[in-house]
């Protein structure tokens, strides 16, 4: 298990991530963060985002470890709890814009504090690492 969510050497913020075929998530057993995420893909009628900085790779997977939905509150609190995990200038453009269109400062809030007290980076979790790790144990490791 990685240390505190840091990645190998030679990571950089830009690189791609490694996102297996859905398919073959799925096959995982039903408790890793693998098959978690191709359900919440399939559910939303969604594709793994493969392009962008890490981050933006990534957000299904706050959505899929956090537990927040995809709709705009759930968007706000995905973006609250990445302003205090590691914000970039842009979460703090995205998290007024959804605060102004939802009215969720409590449950932005809550989810600000729940990424103050982990240890989660959306630019350096371990992504092409945890497929097959149980979604429990990364949580706990990270304090999610």
């Amino acid at each position: 298990m990685p240390n505190r969510g840091f990645p190998p050497l030679g990571f950089h913020p830009w690189d791609q991530v490694a996102i297996p075929d859905l398919e073959q998530l799925l096959s995982l057993p039903p408790t890793t963060l693998g098959h978690q995420y191709a359900l919440h893909l399939r559910r939303q009628g969604l594709q793994p985002l493969r392009f962008g900085p890490r981050r933006v790779q990534v957000h299904d997977v706050v959505h899929v470890l956090t537990g927040y939905g995809t709709d705009l509150v759930g968007e706000a609190e995905v973006q609250g709890f990445i302003l205090a995990c590691h914000p970039l200038p842009i979460n703090r453009l995205l998290t007024v814009g959804l605060l102004a269109k939802t009215q969720a400062l409590g449950a932005m809030w809550r989810a600000y504090q729940r990424g103050k007290a982990s240890t989660f980076d959306p630019d350096r979790f371990p992504l092409e690492q945890m497929w097959t790790v149980d979604i429990d144990h990364i949580r706990r490791t990270f304090r999610i």
